[in-house]
């Protein structure tokens, strides 16, 4: 088994537009182990970029809910600065995205993988 899963990287989604970094798309109550949804138990995102206020989103859902809820704040990307998050990922729904604000990016450098590592993330 990898200890370590790269995740192929979202495209640049333009000005005033989201695109979805990870989903482990909506969990059944009776299958908690979905596609691998709780056999990782992280996911990391790196983004370097230009775009001013860009976030990443982390939103999740009960197991056999539709119904995705904001984990924490958005993390600020600030532009022409590299920022990095790990993501522990919890049973259910994951659902981690980057949202651009006005202005489309010239640079969008990405990077998302998923880790079997249990430790503690950001």
């Amino acid at each position: 088994m990898e200890a370590v899963r790269p995740l192929t990287p979202p495209l640049n989604p333009g000005a005033s537009s989201s695109v979805v970094a990870y989903d482990s798309g909506t969990i059944p109550l009776n299958q908690l182990d979905n596609k691998g949804a709780r056999l990782h138990q992280r996911c990391t995102v790196c983004i370097f970029t230009d775009s001013t206020n860009t976030v990443i989103r982390w939103e999740w859902a009960a197991p056999g809910s539709s119904t995705l809820r904001l984990v924490q704040a958005d993390v600020a990307v600030t532009a022409s600065t590299f920022t990095q998050r790990d993501f522990r990922l919890q049973p259910g729904r994951n659902k981690i995205s980057l949202v651009t604000g006005a202005g489309t990016p010239t640079v969008w450098d990405t990077a998302v993988e998923l880790s079997f590592d249990r430790a503690l993330a950001q």
